[in-house]
């Protein structure tokens, strides 16, 4: 059996054996001009004269991919970094030969008549295209042909088509490696592996971040709709368990899981996700940024309308680094105890001022106190957002100094697998005892993840 490994460093040796590359697609459409694109090197293929005869395997004619190569306006990102794309019938494609630059082995197999395609992290270093001229989207750039190969996604048989001696593929065949992603307004699409090596998570963050789902305006809600919801208050609350999640009641759980509404994640083990909220800055904000930054640990900040007035440096730089910023409300409001329509103003308002300032679409918010409803949970999720709890917080926000020691010695031994962890940017204590709990959590063999691994969201 003849296999052959292909990788950046054997692009010449892809041309020799005339391997179908992958073409990553993303469902969009568009009628627009497009500028410049970025492609490899490739001779467009005249049209065939005639249609090309069905194989006598049935699975690769299903497969089979026909329709006609164009050029796009869709710029396409593999784990941040640009790739070569094009357009099938209104979605986005790259080559297969280009994913080994991206974070993926591609070997073919030519006894099978098989290319696959697996997992390499080890390989994501991007590359460099080519500039072809300008062509409008839409325009056909290359038929496809019949190659006789099926291009597998691990273990699993995806769509292809043969151009030019080279395999193209669905971006959202992809998906079983991470999560594709498309923003219509930026005409951008991704394709992001889960559980990347920690030193690549900023970078990507910083790529990735403007692409916000749209959120609903808090002027197109009718805060009429919403009395007729529960409005029972719930101060969220639990018991800790040492190494352990915490002690909650049934009715609790079922509550947010109506609501797009989470705690802590149970489908990724050994995960810890930091939050922190932002009711005032204190001092510690840009130390704690740092930390973060130096041992690319993702986080997220929840504001409030406060800090976005007096604070708009760091919210920028939280921005600039990649990290998530969350609504906190703009007056801190109790939102168990307000009207719907207070609700609406102090989750939209705020939403629309960071949206116009800084370009950027929220889209998780934590009730401040933790107080909450059904109601203030439903508008939250009317609104377009998932409402974020926590699995582990202390004392930390009274304004006392207590020392590192303190912080350290309250939070290691409630880690736990998915733990959504609060702390208030305003300790002294956090902000110098951050480095060693993230040292601490490195040497028990934790991770570090975004929310966006589990809150999950449908991009537009």
């Amino acid at each position: 059996m003849k296999k052959i490994f292909l990788s950046a460093a054997a692009a010449t040796l892809v041309a020799s054996i005339a391997l179908p590359t992958a073409a990553v697609i993303a469902d969009n459409a568009t009628e627009t001009p497009v500028p410049e694109l970025m492609v490899t090197e490739a001779t467009p293929l005249p049209k065939p004269e005639s249609t090309p005869e069905p194989s006598a395997d049935p699975i690769l004619d299903e497969l089979t991919i026909t329709d006609t190569v164009c050029y796009s306006d869709i710029a396409a990102y593999i784990n941040g970094y640009e790739i070569p794309s094009y357009n099938i019938n209104g979605s986005t494609a790259v080559y297969v030969k280009d994913l080994a630059n991206f974070g993926f082995t591609v070997t073919y197999d030519n006894d099978t008549r098989t290319t696959r395609i697996v997992q390499d992290k080890d390989t994501i270093e991007g590359m460099t295209g080519v500039l072809l001229p300008w062509q409008p989207n839409g325009t056909p750039f290359a038929e496809p042909g019949i190659s006789g190969i099926t291009v597998y996604a691990g273990n699993t048989p995806i769509p292809s088509a043969n151009v030019n001696g080279y395999m193209v593929i669905y971006l959202k065949s992809l998906n079983v490696f991470g999560r594709v992603t498309f923003s219509k307004e930026m005409r951008k699409a991704f394709l992001n592996m889960d559980n990347l090596p920690e030193g690549l998570y900023m970078n990507l963050r910083k790529e990735i971040s403007p692409v916000r789902r749209q959120l609903t305006s808090q002027y197109a809600l009718d805060p009429n709709d919403f009395y007729s919801y529960p409005t029972d208050r719930d101060d969220w609350g639990f018991v800790k368990n040492e190494g352990d999640e915490p002690s909650l009641y049934d009715w609790q759980k079922d509550v947010l899981a109506k609501y797009s509404s989470y705690y802590m994640n149970h489908d990724k083990p050994h995960t810890i996700y930091f939050t922190f909220d932002e009711g005032y800055e204190a001092g510690y904000t840009p130390m704690i940024l740092d930390t973060l930054e130096k041992y690319n640990v993702p986080a997220t900040f929840f504001i409030t309308g406060y800090y976005f007035e007096s604070e708009p440096e760091i919210v920028q730089d939280m921005i600039d680094r990649g990290f998530d910023i969350g609504n906190h409300t703009v007056n801190h409001a109790n939102l168990a105890e307000i009207s719907p329509a207070d609700t609406i103003y102090e989750l939209g308002h705020l939403h629309d001022e960071v949206k116009n300032k800084f370009n950027y679409d929220m889209i998780y918010t934590r009730p401040p106190e933790g107080s909450y409803n059904e109601r203030s949970l439903a508008i939250a999720e009317a609104l377009g957002y998932s409402t974020v709890l926590w699995s582990f917080a202390y004392l930390d926000y009274d304004g006392v100094e207590r020392g590192a020691d303190y912080a350290y010695n309250n939070i290691v031994p409630y880690l736990h697998d998915g733990a959504i962890l609060l702390l208030h940017t305003m300790s002294a204590d956090n902000a110098h005892a951050l480095e060693d709990i993230i040292k601490y959590a490195m040497e028990q063999g934790y991770t570090f993840g975004s929310l966006d691994d589990f809150c999950r969201h449908e991009y537009k």
